[in-house]
């Protein structure tokens, strides 16, 4: 560790700054948590040039990586450059020879908007998994799939990840909450709630919920839709004239959670690509059962008992799972994803963390 305890507050820069995540708890509670803990952030806007770093290395302990394409990607963002790949490997090797500190955070096994060429996208994330001195994983399945993929085995740790039971409290009812969404005050509600984005297996919801012949269940969707004109338009002209389904388009700040998933049953995800899903955690937090394929850490977190998976790649078997579950208890299904996550507190993921990063004491 390159300053001693009492020498001053280790300093971590995040990549993306964590003041530009949004959309999920979970960048709140890492700020909110670190800080706490005596951690100094900053945000840097010149972090991802080499001259930053010389010029920075007695002053940032870690550099922390969550997100990194748009470190070797165009300017539109589009396609990933191989010069820029070269220049983020270069970056990687000078930070440790300078004595930085490097970690990574591996959310997503592949990228979740891949950039064409495919080849130089998947470069850069073997040289993030590899270059990194440390690598957190949020389960034991993406430890295995990151070696699978990524040949990365050493110095990855498996930090817990939070749950969100400090959302979950409060109002509305399920009464209060069905009424102000307009949902029918006694049916089952299925829920999928998140980004509303080409991967998350929307299309096949849609579809397959149209499939199912009982008249009584309704499903909502309800997130901010992915950048761009046509998305939302397509998944409800995809929806038709079934009345059992309803949309919710928009950012949904978090003191409004409790409204959707309080007003749910059952939370559906049918990702099409998983390996961590803050979703999941966050419907469990809310005491909902969850139906998700059978992805990354999915399994270990609903079986036994929290929810229902399904084979992705079956045909039929989402619509079987939907069938399923309102034949079966889904309240104590949502009692036991709640006993599963609730051992799982932002105090642990804050200390987990700080262990990854050398800090052992509070004080940072």
């Amino acid at each position: 560790m390159r300053n001693p305890p009492g020498s001053r507050a280790t300093c971590v820069v995040h990549y993306p700054s964590l003041r530009v995540m949004a959309g999920n708890p979970y960048w709140a509670m890492l700020e909110s948590g670190l800080k706490e803990a005596g951690i100094t952030l900053l945000d840097e806007p010149d972090a991802h040039k080499l001259r930053w770093l010389f010029k920075n290395r007695n002053r940032v302990d870690i550099l922390h990586f969550h997100y990194f394409q748009f470190l070797y990607c165009n300017r539109g963002r589009s396609r990933a450059r191989l010069v820029y790949v070269a220049r983020f490997a270069l970056f990687l090797l000078l930070a440790r020879l300078l004595g930085y500190r490097t970690v990574l955070t591996l959310h997503n096994l592949k990228p979740t908007h891949p950039l064409n060429p495919a080849w130089i996208d998947y470069l850069g994330h073997l040289l993030a998994a590899n270059f990194t001195q440390r690598v957190i994983v949020h389960c034991h399945e993406a430890r295995r799939l990151l070696a699978a993929r990524y040949g990365r085995k050493n110095n990855v740790i498996e930090v817990a990840h939070p749950h969100y039971l400090g959302y979950a409290s409060g109002k509305p009812s399920k009464t209060e909450a069905r009424k102000i969404l307009r949902l029918p005050p006694r049916s089952p509600v299925f829920l999928f709630f998140g980004g509303v984005r080409r991967n998350k297996g929307l299309e096949n919801l849609i579809q397959t919920f149209k499939e199912i012949e009982e008249r009584e269940p309704t499903l909502l969707i309800a997130g901010k839709p992915e950048p761009g004109a046509g998305y939302a338009e397509q998944l409800q002209s995809l929806a038709g004239k079934d009345p059992r389904i309803r949309f919710h388009f928009g950012y949904i700040p978090d003191e409004e959670l409790a409204l959707f998933f309080n007003a749910s049953d059952i939370v559906v995800l049918p990702f099409s690509a998983i390996l961590t899903s803050s979703s999941t955690i966050l419907a469990m937090s809310f005491a909902r059962a969850v139906i998700a394929p059978r992805m990354g850490c999915l399994p270990e977190l609903l079986e036994p008992g929290a929810g229902w998976l399904y084979e992705a790649d079956s045909p039929g078997a989402l619509l079987q799972t939907l069938g399923r579950s309102l034949k079966e208890d889904w309240r104590q299904a949502g009692v036991t994803a709640l006993e599963r996550v609730a051992s799982h507190t932002p105090a642990i993921f804050i200390r987990e963390t700080l262990s990854c990063y050398g800090c052992t004491n509070s004080s940072a």
